[in-house]
């Protein structure tokens, strides 16, 4: 690896993805950022992704794959995805959603952000709309999140000023990753949450959370999001309210 760049890894939660995976965008930013690490991790996928990510792992020596037996959920397969990664000499790691809603690109975006922010401990993205950015999101999911994040930001959220928690794209210092994942999640659908509360927990009163407004954020079809999830999302609402 150059020594001269950060070292990163990113955990890139898997399932069912065979179709939703591009894996020329994934071979030629790999082939180009020999210092970043991609862990995919195939959460017990019943389709034919376990294929397509072999493919990648061949051409490329910086990616890798952790298959779980079963499927846990995004929350536990990122986990266990970084907790791996936290074993590798890695200056940051952090985890990407599958489809590329958000580009590889940003990536980083995300890192020049550390490096000009010495206070930083954990960039998260944002689909905000801004002049110059192209988000693209189905207009129920943005107020389903606009809806989720201000009645959180009542309760969990109450000292984070947050814009977006629940965005797929999130890089954190390796030490604070070491905190956030040691622990398994108490939620599926709003696990994003408990990451934000840990990194305010663990964090310093000198230590900041850096919300990025993305460039570009593209809806990709094939969400595992169903209506009757709506529900289990209530209940994990009001378990964070219980338990904060």
């Amino acid at each position: 690896m150059n020594k001269e760049l950060p070292e990163i890894g990113i955990v890139i939660p898997c399932y069912n993805e065979e179709f939703r995976i591009d894996i020329e965008k994934y071979n030629s930013y790999l082939k180009s950022n020999n210092h970043m690490t991609f862990l995919f991790v195939n959460d017990g996928s019943n389709d034919g992704t376990v294929h397509v990510l072999d493919k990648i792992i061949a051409k490329n020596v910086n990616a890798s794959i952790l298959n779980l037996d079963k499927n846990t959920g995004k929350a536990e397969a990122v986990r266990q995805g970084a907790i791996l990664l936290l074993n590798g000499e890695f200056d940051y790691i952090g985890y990407w959603d599958s489809d590329l809603s958000t580009p590889l690109s940003e990536i980083d975006n995300f890192i020049h952000i550390f490096q000009n922010n010495l206070k930083a401990i954990c960039v998260i993205g944002s689909r905000i709309f801004k002049l110059g950015s192209n988000i693209e999101r189905k207009w129920y999911r943005h107020l389903l999140g606009r809806i989720i994040t201000t009645i959180l930001s009542y309760g969990p959220l109450k000292d984070i000023s947050i814009y977006d928690s629940q965005c797929g794209a999130k890089i954190f210092k390796k030490n604070m990753g070491a905190k956030i994942f040691k622990n398994s999640f108490k939620t599926k659908w709003l696990f994003d949450v408990e990451v934000l509360q840990r990194v305010k927990k663990q964090g310093s009163m000198d230590q900041i959370i850096i919300e990025y407004p993305l460039l570009q954020w593209i809806h990709r079809d094939g969400s595992k999001i169903k209506i009757k999830d709506f529900y289990k999302i209530i209940f994990e609402i009001v378990r964070l309210f219980n338990e904060r």
